[in-house]
């Protein structure tokens, strides 16, 4: 398999994606972990963070942190 295409911005762009994915995964992970009882949903919960991430990201101005702070909740 090759590695991406990084000579488009929007390559590059969805690298920056990735590598922040890759960074802040432990930390929310570990953050999330101690709020929800449930392992599994805590993953889940996980797995929406970084998708919120990419939808903030693209519409450029969504306030991330407080969706995080709803989803906990919910």
């Amino acid at each position: 398999m090759e590695p991406p295409d990084t000579s488009s911005p929007l390559a590059a762009h969805d690298r920056e994606i990735a590598d922040a994915v890759a960074r802040e995964r432990p930390r929310l992970r570990d953050f999330i972990r101690r709020r929800v009882i449930d392992q599994d949903e805590a993953e889940d919960i996980l797995q929406d963070v970084f998708e919120e991430l990419v939808a903030a990201v693209a519409s450029e101005g969504d306030d991330l942190s407080a969706r995080i702070g709803d989803r906990c909740a919910d």
